[in-house]
């Protein structure tokens, strides 16, 4: 069982660090994408 906990703590580390990436490309392309619509809507 600690095995267990210990072994998904590191999966989750991994995924955190990749999901940090993904999230900030989320936020770029969500702002690029508001920043097309402000300049479009003008």
């Amino acid at each position: 069982m600690v095995y267990n906990i210990s072994h998904t703590v590191k999966k989750w580390r991994i995924i955190m660090k990749k999901s940090k990436v993904m999230l900030f490309g989320a936020m770029a392309l969500t702002a690029g994408l508001a920043l097309a619509a402000c300049g479009s809507s003008q």
